[in-house]
C-alpha cells in the first residue's frame, strides 16, 4: 500500500492501468485495474477522514 501511495504521489494524473504497470515494474506484483481502483479509493477515503479530523475535530 505504501508503494502505491508513492506511485500516486509521483504522478497523480496516472490512470489505474498506468499505476498497475508501474507497480509491476517496481515490485514485480501484477494486480488488476479493479484492484488498483479499490486500493486508491481506500487511500482517498482515509485522507478525507484525516483531513476532517484535523479541520473540525469530528
Amino acid at each position: 500500500m505504501a508503494l502505491v501511495a508513492l506511485l500516486v504521489e509521483e504522478d497523480n494524473d496516472a490512470t489505474l492501468v498506468e499505476l498497475c504497470d508501474r507497480l509491476q515494474q517496481k515490485a514485480g506484483v501484477k494486480i488488476s485495474r479493479a484492484t488498483m481502483g479499490r486500493i486508491t479509493q481506500k487511500r482517498r477515503r482515509r485522507n478525507i477522514v484525516v483531513i476532517g479530523t484535523q479541520d473540525g475535530g469530528y
